[in-house]
């Protein structure tokens, strides 16, 4: 399974689907009780594509809902100041 950060997740489903995974969960945050649902694909070697929504009951800040999308590419070899799993924000600077 490529997804190391599902472990943060005890309550945590994912399950594969043809070439996708489906990931369902649920967790507490900020007195709301949040359910997730997110369709992960790619070849998870150079890409992967994920989609998910967020329900908070009750509303947080008054959002009943969020959804995102996430892509990863791989870009090519590491610079010498990277490691892999660094992340490079538009403006190329590391956070």
């Amino acid at each position: 399974m490529p997804f190391a950060l599902f472990h943060h997740f005890p309550d945590i489903t994912v399950r594969k689907d043809g070439e996708r995974y489906i990931a369902d969960y649920v967790c507490n945050f900020e007195g709301s009780t949040a359910t997730i649902h997110a369709v992960i694909t790619g070849d998870f070697e150079s890409t992967y594509h994920v989609e998910s929504k967020v329900l908070y009951n009750p509303p947080v800040a008054a959002m009943k809902e969020s959804t995102s999308v996430v892509e990863g590419k791989w870009l090519g070899p590491c610079k010498p100041s990277q490691q892999a799993g660094d992340i490079i924000p538009p403006l190329g600077h590391k956070p």
